[in-house]
């Protein structure tokens, strides 16, 4: 629960009672706050922003503005009886709000890459792996290997070799050749990648973007207490914490398959009866429910990326 929320708590890490059985750690105790006769009450707000901030070195070097970055963390309670000397109650929410900006730097495929080309001299030698020679050879390839005479060995000719340059052929760089970029590979690579960024003609490193990974909380703590008599003492809560974490685009706004929203759902009643039997004994009934739901959402969910 929220700080606020918590009347006291205790720490046992050794000489734990029977009750707290099948520990080998230790056990931490919390009672949340009640109400009491007189009414009282809190609220607060914890801050942090961009404009406080200085930039971030990664940023600074690739050019980009402060990353973003918003906290917020707020809330209220109150507590006061409901019948003096009888009844109570006490409710406290609290919220919480963060962006927090992200430098990535990454490689990206470059514009000649996406076409096929691979003449970069930095770049290594590509071979064809339809142009396998050997055990298995694989003989739909557009010019069926020719093997020499016991050759168990796998080997393949680059596109060097077959085309005069390091080019993956894609319909339109080779004369006469068809396509051999799978369309699928092309799909995905000019919805996911964007272009570079920082220079056109670096091979890596080439991609810098500030993201705001981040998410939303929400808690609630209601408690209802009731004194029904001198013996006797019964209370009621009900917890609701919510977690939805944003979906963060590192890559900048393009259609990432991969992307996916996630949130938390814990939600806790509890209803406890206390009573005293005689000085020396005490009968403490409680029963308590709990739900713990997680769930991920595909930001493509339904979209056909072939």
């Amino acid at each position: 629960p929220s700080q606020d929320a918590v009347q006291e708590f205790r720490v046992q890490t050794n000489d734990l009672s029977a009750e707290f059985g099948r520990f080998s750690g230790g056990v931490i105790n919390l009672t949340t706050k009640s109400g009491s006769n007189a009414f009282h009450g809190a609220a607060y707000e914890y801050l942090r922003n961009t404009k406080l901030n200085a930039n971030t070195f990664f940023a600074n070097k690739g050019g980009l503005s402060v990353p973003a970055y918003h906290q917020n963390q707020f809330g209220a309670d109150i507590g006061g009886p409901i019948q003096k000397d009888k009844s109570f109650f006490f409710f406290g929410y609290e919220g919480y709000r963060q962006r927090a900006g992200t430098t990535l730097t990454t490689t990206v495929p470059t514009a000649a890459m996406r076409q096929g080309d691979f003449t970069d001299s930095r770049l290594l030698t590509l071979y064809d792996p339809l142009s396998t020679c050997g055990a298995s050879a694989n003989p739909g390839g557009p010019t069926p290997p020719t093997c020499a005479s016991g050759v168990t060995l796998y080997t393949r000719q680059s596109f060097a070799s077959e085309y005069g340059s390091n080019i993956i052929p894609n319909g339109t760089n080779v004369s006469g050749v068809p396509s051999r970029l799978d369309p699928a590979s092309v799909l995905l690579a000019n919805s996911i990648y964007p272009l570079p960024n920082t220079n056109g003609t670096a091979l890596t490193n080439n991609f810098v973007n500030n993201y705001s990974p981040g998410g939303n909380n929400d808690q609630i703590n209601a408690r209802i207490d009731r004194t029904v008599s001198d013996k006797q003492h019964v209370f009621g809560r009900f917890t609701y914490w919510k977690i939805d974490n944003i979906t963060i685009s590192p890559l900048g706004p393009v259609t990432n398959p991969y992307n996916s929203t996630t949130n938390d759902l814990s939600e806790q009643i509890v209803l406890a009866d206390t009573y005293s039997i005689n000085p020396t004994t005490m009968a403490d009934l409680r029963v308590s429910w709990m739900r713990y739901s997680y769930f991920i959402d595909q930001v493509t969910d339904g979209a056909d990326v072939t």
